[in-house]
């Protein structure tokens, strides 16, 4: 099983543990490649030795249509299959309007910024981007991360599940509300929500949406 990073590795396979429904003897392996970019290579070189293989994530792979067609042939697909439909999806998602950065978002940067800091005065290039990158707001394809195709009109929305469920009889599972940190909303920053996860227990009672999602991609290995 292959995520962009450590954080998705870790929540999957914690959530795994804990639902009855799971065969314990799945051999399900989790890896990280560092980013959605290296992905379609992982699943083509897995492939190229016989691994079955399947993919989780984020939903802005849909956003560099590049990428996505890469993904989608490693995973053995037609990108024809797809290309009406993502187009009609890229039209919708350029009918929203950008976001102005919410007070919200600036203070969990901050605060991130200061957790992060360790008593240091001073702040270092990446921590001043970060700040940076909270005050810009929200592009379109960044309402629709954040928020899920249910941002979208009618027609993009039925574009977007199409094509999702198409990724999904591949093996290439995008997350339906955006990204990993939708599964358990947080007022706290990236760097910080999967170890406020586990503090407090939370991933020990998945939504239903979350369990569905994870029984969906262990039958894709059943088959």
């Amino acid at each position: 099983m292959i995520a962009e990073g450590d954080s998705d590795c870790r929540f999957y396979t914690a959530v795994l543990d804990v639902m009855e429904q799971v065969d314990r003897d799945l051999d399900l392996l989790f890896t990280h490649v560092g980013g959605k970019g290296r992905i379609y290579k992982a699943i083509a070189e897995l492939g190229a030795l016989t691994v079955k293989a399947a993919a989780i994530i984020d939903l802005d792979l849909l956003n560099q249509r590049g990428l996505l067609r890469n993904t989608v042939l490693a995973a053995g697909g037609s990108w024809d299959a797809i290309a009406d439909d993502y187009d009609v999806l890229q039209a919708a998602v350029q009918e929203l309007n950008p976001e102005a950065p919410m007070l919200s978002e600036v203070k969990r940067a901050v605060a991130s910024v200061e957790a992060n800091m360790g008593g240091e005065a001073v702040l270092a290039s990446t921590e001043i981007e970060r700040i940076k990158k909270s005050l810009k707001g929200k592009t379109a394809w960044g309402i629709v991360k954040s928020g899920g195709l249910a941002r979208l009109n009618d027609s993009g929305y039925s574009a977007g599940v199409r094509i999702t469920q198409q990724l999904a009889h591949l093996g290439i599972f995008l997350v339906p509300g955006g990204e990993l940190e939708s599964w358990i909303p947080l007022d706290a920053s990236k760097e910080l929500w999967l170890s406020e996860v586990f503090e407090n227990e939370l991933h020990l009672t998945p939504s239903s949406e979350l369990r569905n999602f994870l029984l969906q991609l262990v039958k894709y290995f059943d088959a």
